[in-house]
């Protein structure tokens, strides 16, 4: 029910939508991108989270995991990040 992920893009003129990488996984969870930052016209990163839930028992425990893309000038790249595991 999500589908893609667009991220909207500047080029000087107009915004547009550009496809973006969703995570393995995450195509039917919810995913919501945070934040920007452009350092150049070839170089620009984007974070936010996807949201996965799963059953544990008889509850739904929703599970938070982070998403950080690069904008190489053409197109958005999903990268990977190390896990997280909280102590």
């Amino acid at each position: 029910p999500f589908g893609s992920l667009l991220i909207w893009h500047w080029d000087g003129l107009a915004w547009k939508p550009v496809k973006a990488e969703r995570p393995p996984g995450s195509e039917h969870q919810l995913l919501s991108m945070h934040d920007v930052a452009a350092l150049s016209p070839v170089d620009a990163w984007a974070v936010g989270i996807y949201q996965v839930t799963t059953r544990e028992g008889t509850l739904s425990v929703i599970h938070y995991h982070p998403v950080l893309e690069h904008w190489d000038g053409n197109h958005w790249r999903l990268v990977s990040l190390p896990a997280f595991v909280t102590p």
